[in-house]
Formats: structure tokens, C-alpha cells, sequence
């Protein structure tokens, strides 16, 4: 499982997120990792460089 949520709400991330967690889940033989990240965003550069292609 892998996911990347608005950290707030962790409803789908919009170009008004400011902070996003990203959210992983896996086995590893018998053991399930799970973890997660949180990120703030600057929602004008970030979101630019991405609409960008770079």
C-alpha cells in the first residue's frame, strides 16, 4: 500500500494542500512495515515546478 494524502485531512492532495503525509505499508515475510511521512509544501513554487515537468 502506498499513498500520498493531505496530512490534515488525508483526503486527496489539491494545489491548496500545504502539508502531505506520504503513507507506505508492506510485509516483509511475516512482518508488516508500516510508516509515514509528513512534508510541508510552499504551494506556489512547489506546485509550480510540477505543473512545469520539472
Amino acid at each position: 500500500y502506498f499513498a500520498i494524502r493531505d496530512a490534515r485531512t488525508l483526503k486527496q492532495v489539491t494545489e491548496d494542500t500545504e502539508e502531505i503525509a506520504i503513507l507506505a505499508a508492506a510485509r516483509l515475510g511475516n512482518t508488516r512495515l508500516i510508516d509515514n511521512v509528513r512534508l510541508s509544501l510552499n504551494p506556489v513554487s512547489d506546485w509550480g515546478m510540477l505543473a512545469s515537468g520539472h
